[in-house]
């Protein structure tokens, strides 16, 4: 899919059976997707953001998708201070949507 949407060919992943659908809506079904696959996981969006980013008309801001399974160093999203929300995922007339996700580790011991 990554590859397709670089070379701007993603709606080769549609199946070819089905006949109609609307290509506005799929390629944002794949956009969304695409970005849920981020290999950062604080780059991914939360579920309450993708059910956002499905069902409203919202511009998703695709420079910010980087390839499935690359790691970057957060201070390349984030600045030199680096952080923990990333703010331009999402926006709507001006106004961008607030984006972040907590890490948690857990360490399991055997009885």
């Amino acid at each position: 899919a990554w590859k397709l949407q670089q070379e701007n060919r993603v709606l080769e992943i549609v199946d070819e059976e089905l006949e109609e659908y609307p290509e506005a809506e799929v390629l944002r079904f794949i956009k969304v997707a695409l970005f849920c696959t981020q290999a950062t996981a604080s780059n991914r969006p939360s579920m309450t953001q993708v059910v956002e980013m499905l069902s409203k008309r919202k511009h998703l801001n695709e420079d910010l998708l980087t390839e499935p399974g690359i790691l970057r160093k957060p201070d390349h999203l984030f600045g030199a201070k680096g952080g923990s929300s990333l703010s331009t995922l999402v926006s709507q007339d001006n106004a961008s949507m607030q984006m972040g996700s907590a890490i948690s580790m857990s360490q399991l011991y055997p009885r």
